[in-house]
């Protein structure tokens, strides 16, 4: 199989999954969020946010996510972060000016401490892996007990 077949696949395996992987988020109020001095960023109104931490290193300063987010602005720095945005669109905005939009099926990388704004236009869900200089405030999230 070729480099790009392979990629392709992958891709189609995870959107396989995308209503599972939903399903399994737990809903989370801007209220409820640790502040933005933990956290690296502030949210400008009140979307629909939803989360699922799947791993934490043992030093926890390595995290991966999946994470849901309703249109908003969010305004903050970033960690050492990279994403897979399954769903969604969002502009970011740079602290120069430079206007970029990532959606659905892009890849995104970022450098700890790069300062940044992102609109989302539209709901985005995406698979995310946080790593820090310092501890991370997450903690995996516990199955719900089984229903059956």
């Amino acid at each position: 199989m070729s480099d790009s077949a392979a990629q392709v696949f992958q891709g189609v395996v995870v959107h396989a999954q995308l209503a599972e992987l939903e399903r399994r988020l737990v809903p989370v109020s801007v209220d409820d969020l640790p502040p933005p001095e933990v956290i690296g960023f502030r949210i400008e109104g009140r979307p629909e946010l939803a989360v699922r931490v799947l791993w934490v290193s043992e030093d926890r300063r390595t995290a991966v996510l999946i994470e849901k987010c309703g249109p908003c602005k969010v305004i903050g720095r970033h960690f050492t972060e990279v994403f897979y945005f399954l769903t969604g669109r969002c502009t970011f905005r740079r602290p120069d000016g430079t206007e970029y939009e990532v959606k659905g099926g892009d890849f995104a990388c970022y450098a700890e401490g790069q300062p940044e704004e992102a609109t989302v236009h539209e709901t985005f869900i995406k698979c995310s892996m946080y790593h820090s200089s310092r501890p991370l405030p997450y903690e995996v999230t516990p199955d719900p007990p089984s229903t059956q």
